[in-house]
């Protein structure tokens, strides 16, 4: 069972005594789902809400004098899998969530599993790709112009070819720095006239309505050079397309995946590098401390290294991210291991209360690779052939609402042999990209290349 942040934290715990296999996938550890246990009413009153009992809910959810849902999940893999099977969703965030966040302590490590671009469907390299024999996309640079009018149109700034476009687009909020960006510009557009500035997002948090307030000041001082749209709002494809810069000031960052879609089309991310930002190239600035003055000087001096860059420079970065990758390919192998390791560590511990205990693991590679997939993934009634159905916990209610789980109530349908599952897709994928193999296993490093390849010719002008 794969759990993805806090969502579905507590399903294992309704099982138990039986011990399901569990993994934890961390995409945004600030959110926790979280509620109050200041007093025994409160205690009563979630428990019963969530149907658990009040020793359940002490051992693996209660955290402090809070209803904690991540910390079920980490508790859960702790006690039973000796804290295997939980992983964040870039190579730093696994590490840094455990940093920051004490709910997450009873674990003993944090894996990685970084996440893919869900458009990179194809095979992997068989020979990794130099950064120095890239050169610029002369028809992609052609398309440019136009791109940057149609998304000035759109915005209702001043149409110039020449206007150095910066672009926001996110949830407003603390995490994400818009209020940097409000501070930040300005000074900058006050002395760089070429500036341009979009943001486009909904408002979370306080920060993001101070934010929108000052940039709202901004549009009356500069009507012709910003654009404040802090709502929900389609965005067309040239907005992305047409940008110069893509602003990316997060306090934390789990993946970053606005930076790759942006780069993708051709905008250069400027912004921190943490979490899983700053795989693109781009100007990235260290965050050495959360200080809203520390983070305003690093990203002030990020946006001046960035518009000294020379028009031949930025389009051989763009070039660049054109081609970086984030295979699906490889995240697929790396989560059938998550898979693996996961199921072994916890029928170790579970012993005869182990689900899955009759049913042997198929052979490396066979999770997503095996012709026959269904026999192992998706078929038939995957518990022990002997096991009973589990039973709700029972908070003494004399009703059936707690009575026990009907007959096979996890059984999942067996997928016919060349069933349309997910519309195709999944099947065309199968047939069109060659899966990684354990021989495979040393293609990877050459297809997730760091940010640091990008910039070996002169890091100093691109890092701040």
């Amino acid at each position: 069972y794969h759990i993805n942040d806090y969502h579905g934290a507590l399903a294992p715990l309704y099982l138990l005594p039986k011990v399901m296999p569990v993994c934890l996938s961390l995409h945004n550890a600030e959110f926790q789902g979280l509620w109050p246990l200041r007093t025994k009413d409160e205690m009563k009153e979630v428990c019963a809400a969530f149907n658990i009992s009040k020793d359940i809910c002490t051992k693996y959810v209660q955290f402090g004098n809070t209803f904690n849902l991540l910390h079920a999940a980490a508790s859960y893999i702790s006690h039973h899998q000796k804290s295997v099977g939980v992983a964040g969703v870039s190579d730093k965030y696994g590490k840094r969530s455990w940093a920051r966040y004490p709910a997450l302590w009873t674990l003993r490590t944090i894996d990685s599993l970084p996440n893919p671009d869900p458009t990179d469907i194809a095979a992997l390299d068989e020979q990794p790709v130099s950064v120095k024999n890239i050169g610029i996309d002369q028809e992609a640079e052609a398309k440019r112009p136009e791109d940057k009018r149609q998304a000035q149109e759109w915005a209702g700034l001043r149409q110039e070819a020449d206007a150095e476009l910066f672009v926001f687009v996110g949830r407003w909020s603390k995490q994400k720095g818009v209020d940097l960006i409000a501070d930040v510009f300005v000074n900058i557009l006050e002395k760089k006239p070429k500036v341009q500035l979009i943001a486009v997002g909904p408002v979370i948090d306080l920060y993001g309505r101070f934010a929108a307030e000052k940039l709202a000041r901004l549009m009356e001082m500069y009507p012709d050079r910003v654009c404040s749209k802090p709502e929900f709002t389609a965005l067309p494809p040239y907005l992305f397309s047409g940008a110069d810069f893509a602003l990316i000031p997060s306090r934390d960052e789990p993946f970053g995946l606005v930076a790759v879609e942006f780069g993708r089309k051709g905008a250069l991310g400027v912004g921190s590098r943490l979490g899983g930002l700053g795989l693109m190239p781009g100007w990235w600035f260290p965050v050495e401390s959360n200080a809203t003055e520390h983070m305003l000087s690093q990203f002030s001096k990020t946006i001046k290294m960035a518009l000294k860059s020379t028009q031949e420079e930025r389009a051989i970065l763009r070039a660049r991210s054109a081609v970086q990758r984030f295979p699906v390919v490889e995240w697929r192998q790396r989560l059938e291991d998550f898979h693996r390791r996961s199921i072994t560590a916890s029928r170790s511990i579970a012993g005869d209360n182990a689900y899955y205990a009759d049913l042997e693991l198929p052979p490396a590679g066979g999770f997503y690779m095996n012709d026959n997939a269904s026999e192992f993934s998706v078929g038939g009634d995957w518990r022990n052939s002997t096991m009973s159905a589990p039973g709700s916990p029972n908070l003494g209610a004399a009703d059936d609402r707690h009575g026990m789980i009907p007959s096979s109530p996890l059984a999942s349908p067996r997928v016919p042999a060349g069933a349309d599952v997910y519309g195709g897709q999944f099947q065309q994928q199968q047939q069109s990209q060659n899966y990684l193999t354990v021989e495979d296993s040393s293609k990877r490093i050459s297809n997730r290349s760091s940010a640091e390849s990008f910039y070996a010719d002169d890091p100093d002008r691109r890092s701040a």
